[in-house]
């Protein structure tokens, strides 16, 4: 008989590993009449599973008894439905459903290749996860300063803007009566509006 020793650190023993422990007390015709028992290596080799779903970061797991005496360990992230399924002779179904939709599927992998495979699929939804959630912050400064009041023109929020190129007013020289004194001529950025001068008495 299978015991389920406490661990030292006083914590909870994981659901699912406590789960797996209990399909050893299922007879022969558990489900309906039919449904094989459940050996002790099965049992292991699940449980190994749902330790190293833990390690690479599944922080959801369950499992599920199968009829032949197979054990599914399943491991949820979002919509993400990743299913190893142990059989008796110590090989694993792998399964990858998103949603209703069936996205990989591979028989007969040891559990070496099922272990590796596991890490290597934590890696990759990390890495996306992580990147989604940087663009996400990205777009969310880029609003953020697109917006921001202090910008005082146009060109200074969008300096390459074809529309709001820079032109600037080219006056040739023009000779003024001596009773008139011209003050100097800006240049001003225009945007298709006229510049007009001023004039004040000498």
């Amino acid at each position: 008989m299978i015991k389920l020793m406490t661990p030292k650190s006083g914590k909870i023993p994981d659901a699912t590993i406590v789960k797996i422990m209990g399909f050893y007390r299922l007879k022969p015709g558990w489900r309906h009449g039919a449904g094989a028992n459940f050996e002790i290596g099965t049992i292991l080799l699940a449980i190994n599973l749902v330790n190293n779903a833990h390690e690479a970061g599944f922080a959801k797991t369950d499992a599920f008894p199968g009829k032949e005496g197979d054990i599914t360990v399943a491991c949820y992230r979002g919509d993400d439905y990743f299913a190893f399924n142990v059989y008796p002779n110590g090989l694993v179904r792998y399964l990858h459903e998103a949603g209703t939709e069936e996205l990989e599927c591979i028989e007969d992998l040891t559990m070496e290749k099922a272990k590796q495979l596991l890490k290597t699929i934590a890696v990759c939804r990390s890495s996306i996860s992580s990147i989604s959630r940087t663009m996400t912050e990205l777009v969310a400064v880029s609003v953020a300063r697109h917006s921001n009041p202090q910008v005082l023109s146009t060109e200074e929020a969008y300096p390459f803007s074809t529309p709001n190129a820079q032109w600037f007013e080219v006056v040739p020289f023009v000779p003024t009566p001596e009773n008139t004194t011209r003050l100097s001529p800006t240049n001003r950025r225009s945007f298709g509006s006229s510049i007009s001068r001023s004039y004040q008495p000498a």
